[in-house]
């Protein structure tokens, strides 16, 4: 036993491994872009005959105003991530293949989701009492990072997955 290991032999080592490390990170990455503008929304302006025209300033939806059940989904995949890290981290032994499997295979549904939202913007805009419903609606950063933390959470599910395969077969 070399001075550098910190535990005895035959007790678990509370190190998480990379996949660990990256499903949480995205997934507490992920809780913040919830809060970050997904799309990027301007009401129709008229262009007169001289080609100047009336623009009307641009506006932001959050994922909470575009999609609340996407943003919900969302949020509920970011707690678990951080949550099977923290669990993990606290109980390094005992923990389900199975948990990891349902996060892989819901990270990247969810993947899917949020691509989907990106490539069929909202067509309408809800301001409370008035529906505007000649806007234009673009992706903003938000919803692309979110993508890549959604992404991120499933790879780092499978990675640890993996690194508990290889270990068992030693």
């Amino acid at each position: 036993m070399s001075v550098q290991e910190n535990h005895k032999i035959g007790e678990p080592s509370k190190k998480l491994g990379f996949g660990e490390v990256l499903t949480g990170t995205t997934g507490l990455v992920l809780l913040g872009l919830l809060f970050l503008p997904w799309f990027n929304w301007v009401a129709g302006g008229f262009v007169t005959s001289d080609g100047s025209g009336s623009r009307k300033p641009q506006h932001s939806l959050t994922a909470w105003e575009a999609s609340p059940l996407i943003a919900y989904v969302l949020l509920f995949l970011g707690i678990v991530a951080i949550g099977i890290v923290l669990f993990k981290f606290i109980r390094p032994t005992g923990f389900p293949s199975a948990i990891s499997i349902f996060m892989a295979v819901f990270g990247f549904i969810s993947a899917g989701i949020v691509l989907a939202k990106i490539i069929m913007p909202p067509t309408e805009v809800d301001l409370g009492a008035m529906v505007l419903m000649t806007v234009n609606v673009t992706p903003a950063i938000g919803s692309f990072l979110a993508l890549v933390a959604v992404i991120g959470i499933a790879l780092g599910s499978v990675l640890s997955l993996r690194g508990r395969i290889r270990s068992t077969t030693n």
